[in-house]
């Protein structure tokens, strides 16, 4: 019917869209959305060949991220994902050793401050004593 038309039709384009913003649950909806109004099985394997290719570079970005060291990396390549909408339990662990190494860095800066801070006062002393 000229009904169902319409709502395939409209479940494509949203379709099309989700692929367009490589964001992978809205895919994964659209998707599921475009499948119960009749969209071609073509359309929606293309969509689901969309989803995994960002799944898979996602993965590979965060996970060199990782490899490399660089805090401030892993946590843009970790952001990148979340914004993505991948998912799944390695996300989770590297999430999660970031999280750890961002407290440690954030506790190193706060010690070094506070070094800082009382080798201010130790010099203010001493040079006040020899001023004396």
């Amino acid at each position: 019917t000229w009904d169902d038309n319409v709502k395939a039709v409209l479940a494509l384009h949203d379709l099309k869209a989700a692929v367009k913003s490589r964001r992978v649950r809205d895919i994964q909806v659209a998707r599921a959305e475009a499948r119960k109004v009749g969209v071609a099985q073509a359309e929606l394997d293309e969509a689901n060949d969309a989803a995994e290719e960002v799944r898979r570079v996602v993965r590979m970005d965060v996970e060199r991220a990782h490899k490399s060291g660089s805090l401030q990396t892993l946590e843009r390549e970790i952001a990148k994902a979340t914004k993505l909408q991948v998912e799944g339990p390695w996300l989770a662990r590297l999430m999660a050793d970031a999280r750890k190494r961002r407290k440690a860095e954030d506790y190193r800066i706060a010690v070094l401050a506070l070094m800082s801070l009382f080798t201010g006062c130790i010099c203010l002393g001493l040079c006040s004593a020899f001023a004396k």
